[in-house]
């Protein structure tokens, strides 16, 4: 079960997934965070800085970015002595850093890109880590992550990254014909020819 992003700091929302996630790990579901800090929506960081922490003893896997974990403050080796099994750190092109409670330390490098839009390449990056745990069970086999920056970086070279899909497009069309994207514009309409 994964958590993050806003449904942890907007309420009432966020106080039911934060009992959510507990419930969740107190069961032995694998659960992973991914803070994605949006400052501007939290409204004392001191107070989330503490609930940040409480979270980790429910938390399986932590994912964040470079930027998160300075503003959050702390390093892997104390978020990983309160409950995770494994911490990344993400670090945009550079790669990611895979932090276990055994004490290794795996980077993966960045793939190389022409970056055209950013948005969603954490999310990629988090949920390509999750299916290939999933399919390869590489916590327990030590097995590192490095399809994870390969997802996250096809992410950010495509155009747009907050591209609708097929179906949204035709339904926002048949709602206002003066809102369709002129041909010449328009993306591809079939998902088999999406680039990624």
């Amino acid at each position: 079960m994964s958590f993050g992003t806003c449904s942890l700091v907007l309420e009432p929302g966020a106080s039911a997934y934060e009992e959510l996630m507990r419930a969740a790990a107190a069961r032995g579901v694998f659960t992973t965070l991914d803070p994605n800090i949006r400052a501007v929506l939290i409204p004392d960081a001191d107070a989330y800085r503490a609930r940040f922490k409480s979270w980790l003893p429910s938390v399986s896997l932590l994912k964040l970015s470079e930027e998160d974990a300075l503003w959050l403050g702390g390093t892997p080796h104390e978020w990983l002595a309160s409950g995770p099994a494994a911490v990344v750190i993400t670090q945009g092109g550079d790669g990611l850093t895979v932090f276990t409670q055994d004490g290794s330390v795996h980077s993966v490098p960045g793939e190389p890109v022409e970056v055209v839009d950013t948005i969603g390449a954490g999310d990629t990056v988090n949920a390509a880590l999750l299916h290939g745990l999933a399919a390869r069970d590489a916590l327990s086999r030590r097995r590192w992550p490095s399809w994870a920056p390969t997802a996250g970086a096809s992410c950010c070279g495509s155009r747009p990254a907050r591209r609708r899909s097929p179906a949204h497009e035709r339904a926002r069309n048949r709602r206002s014909p003066r809102n369709s994207t002129p041909p010449e514009t328009a993306g591809p309409t079939e998902p088999d020819s999406w680039t990624l």
